[in-house]
């Protein structure tokens, strides 16, 4: 059984008062995320759950699972920095527990075939196809036949008379070669990455930070 994920904390300043905002994974044996917001040195104002039992088993755990964190999380703190607790804190409690925490979904490579898609597609063709009446589901209507004018005969074999010449396979080309990747220069800023944290956190830093340049 998977461990609970290392979960997220901020002290944010909101209105001269000191807010805690905690995020935890309650691991897969229940499956769900917290988010609480304190105040007061404790007191729990809002509370946020969500469930990820989706995900549990799946290739997209337990990376999905921490983008739901990041997500609500960042969520709690937009709600207090937009002022949802200031007038009525149970109203702003219930309002934000009713709010739907949601990661994109991946799409499919380009290039890729949507198997089901086009499984799901021929199905319904299939059933709702009628050639001259209404067919059974699953029958496949024969094509009109083309007009006389349009049936050009087939090339006769100069080496064998009455026989048609056999199909000759389509020769594959070769693909273009690739272009040859030019060196990347050198960052503005210096060698190596400027940050290794994800976007996510990044804009939660930036949001704590405002919370607290607003207050001061």
């Amino acid at each position: 059984m998977a461990s609970p994920l290392l979960g997220y904390n901020n002290n944010i300043r909101h209105h001269g008062k000191l807010f805690h905002i905690q995020t935890e994974d309650s691991g897969t044996q229940h499956g769900h995320i917290f988010t609480h917001l304190f105040a007061d040195g404790g007191r729990i104002i809002a509370t946020k759950k969500t469930n990820y039992g989706q995900y549990i088993g799946t290739p997209r755990f337990p990376d999905a699972v921490k983008k739901l964190m990041q997500a609500q999380h960042k969520a709690m703190i937009i709600a207090l920095r937009d002022g949802l607790f200031d007038v009525d804190e149970l109203q702003g409690a219930k309002d934000f527990a009713l709010r739907s925490i949601a990661i994109d979904e991946p799409k499919a490579q380009e290039g890729q075939l949507d198997v089901d898609a086009l499984e799901r597609a021929a199905a319904s063709y299939l059933s709702h196809s009628t050639a001259g009446g209404i067919t059974s589901p699953g029958a496949v209507p024969a094509p009109p036949d083309p007009p006389p004018s349009a049936q050009a005969p087939l090339p006769r074999s100069s080496s064998s008379s009455g026989r048609y010449q056999a199909t000759q396979p389509v020769k594959p080309q070769a693909a273009p070669p690739r272009p040859v990747p030019k060196p990347q220069a050198d960052s503005l800023f210096g060698d190596g990455l400027l940050s290794e944290k994800s976007l996510d956190e990044v804009i939660m830093s930036y949001l704590a930070e405002d919370l607290d340049n607003k207050d001061e």
